[in-house]
């Protein structure tokens, strides 16, 4: 039986749909589509994790109504995200990796051969969805300066465009990537600190009816949280839901340096 053929997105289709923008919904919508890997920018540097760690174990500490330990990031796994992309296939896999490695020199023109970075500090919060804007389903720490985030924007931008141009986004892929002025970014870039999904008792809640977390009296308490600022000397290819023995961070098809 021939095989079914799955269209991918390329730079082309999408100045033909004229633009892709962010849908009405997008900002508060989890993501529903069997993604195999990401693009992820690793925030483990030793400064960050135990800035994290500390914040973490003091949130633990006020016993919040609601807050469970499942709910937080394992710090080993702290990153962020900049393309969702779904490479079920051996041939997507060494596509991917061929474009997402072909942005290294531009990458590292556009750095001068420095680090990337970002300052974290700020917690906020993602709405349950646009009609409950009370309670939380998603607690960040925002990232980036003014300046810094601009950089971000552009680094993400030369990541996503190659892998428009190596034809390796499926549908779905830039549900959460907006395009501003001809730049592609992730509509908000954040370190998660916790997601009521990471919860058990959580999702069985949310089966039948979607339920939060009340971030008030969190933010109340820790929303000029500083974890200080990050140093990014690498890009990562990396595989959901599986792991590295040695550092708990996301198995990578590859790492790309920045330097």
């Amino acid at each position: 039986m021939m095989a079914s053929l799955r269209p991918r997105i390329t730079i082309r289709s999408i100045a033909l749909a004229r633009s892709i923008v962010i849908t009405a919904s997008s900002p508060h919508k989890p993501l529903s589509q069997n993604f195999t890997h990401f693009v992820s920018i690793p925030l483990t540097q030793p400064q960050i994790v135990s800035g994290y760690s500390q914040l973490r174990s003091s949130i633990l500490a006020s016993s919040f109504p609601g807050v469970e330990t499942r709910m937080f990031t394992r710090p080993e796994r702290l990153h962020l995200t900049v393309l969702m992309l779904d490479l079920s296939s051996e041939s997507l896999q060494t596509k991917a990796q061929s474009a997402f490695l072909a942005c290294r020199e531009k990458l590292s023109g556009l750095l001068g051969g420095q680090p990337l970075r970002l300052a974290i500090r700020g917690l906020e919060f993602i709405p349950l969805s646009r009609k409950d804007q009370r309670l939380a389903r998603v607690v960040f720490l925002d990232v980036g300066e003014p300046e810094q985030k601009a950089l971000l924007r552009k680094v993400c931008d030369t990541v996503i465009k190659a892998m428009l141009a190596g034809e390796i986004l499926g549908p779905g892929c830039l549900s959460h990537i907006v395009q501003n002025e001809g730049v592609y970014y992730p509509e908000k870039l954040h370190l998660t600190v916790m997601n009521c999904s990471y919860s058990p008792r959580m999702r069985r809640q949310q089966q039948g009816q979607r339920t939060g977390l009340d971030p008030e009296p969190i933010l109340h308490k820790y929303a000029k949280s500083d974890l200080g600022t990050a140093e990014v000397d690498s890009l990562h290819l990396s595989t959901r839901f599986r792991f590295d023995p040695g550092t708990g961070f996301y198995s990578n098809l590859c790492t790309m340096s920045l330097l």
